[in-house]
């Protein structure tokens, strides 16, 4: 996990864990035809996730008694 106030995006969090160029534009292909794109939305996919910063992601568990809190604390 990275700390606050970072830009990373996807593509280096992945390439940080050991995935290649080339599994990643693979991922980005898969990612199109799964959302029936036409075959071209494929570089636009890796071009947004080389570019754009990973969101910040806020977990607010109210009034809950399913476990989610625990599931998320115990993810990492």
């Amino acid at each position: 996990m990275g700390s606050v106030g970072t830009t990373r995006s996807v593509y280096d969090d992945l390439r940080r864990q050991g995935v290649s160029r080339r599994s990643f534009l693979n991922y980005c292909s898969y990612m199109a035809s799964l959302l029936a794109l036409p075959p071209s939305a494929a570089s636009a996919i890796a071009q947004t996730l080389t570019t754009t910063t990973r969101p910040s992601i806020i977990w607010v568990s109210v009034q809950e008694c399913t476990g989610c809190s625990e599931s998320i604390l115990r993810s990492f």
